[in-house]
């Protein structure tokens, strides 16, 4: 201001405007008329100042398919940063947590990461063919499957207490939590 008024220009203090603006706030923005204009000594110069970043509420998108989330964060001045992960308990393409959290103010054209399920865990199914029923139980068990263990008749005594064969077969990948049924030879 006292550089201006030193140099014959009008500057009136309570008329200085305010803007949003990634400037630190109270720095000049902009000034009407421009520095390189040519005026009158004693015309009043408007400045604008930076009121800093806008800061703005981040809403909530957990629940939401991960199309609307993107939608709903953009319109809120939001960039979105989408990861994807395993989440059983949340359907497939839904988002299920958000960085920063809804509610906390951030500055606009920040970054929202939103964390959107891909479905439940696949694994593989191990073979269980040839392993006691405790072994094979145990071996989905660690995998975090379900086992269904069947009996199945074998005259074959080498086959006694082992597993003959599966459902589904081995290497198939199926969700967490899928039970593998089983048939273990019992003698005749």
């Amino acid at each position: 201001l006292k550089t201006l008024q030193a140099q014959g220009f009008a500057v009136d203090p309570t008329a200085v405007e305010q803007e949003y603006s990634t400037r630190p706030v109270g720095q000049i923005t902009t000034q009407t008329p421009a520095g390189d204009d040519m005026v009158p000594k004693g015309t009043t110069v408007v400045l604008t100042r930076s009121k800093g970043v806008e800061q703005l509420t981040v809403p909530d998108v957990t629940g939401d398919k991960e199309a609307d989330a993107k939608a709903k964060l953009a319109a809120a001045g939001f960039k979105v940063k989408v990861t994807t992960k395993a989440n059983g308990g949340v359907a497939e393409g839904t988002v299920y947590d958000q960085t920063p959290n809804s509610g906390v103010t951030a500055a606009k054209g920040s970054l929202v990461t939103i964390f959107v399920s891909n479905g439940p865990e696949q694994v593989p199914v191990p073979d269980l063919t040839g392993r006691t029923q405790d072994q094979a139980i145990q071996m989905l068990t660690d995998l975090g499957l379900g086992a269904n263990p069947l009996l199945v008749v074998d005259a074959d005594p080498a086959h006694t207490g082992k597993v003959q064969s599966q459902d589904p077969l081995p290497s198939k990948k199926v969700s967490k939590g899928t039970a593998v049924t089983f048939w273990v030879a019992v003698a005749p």
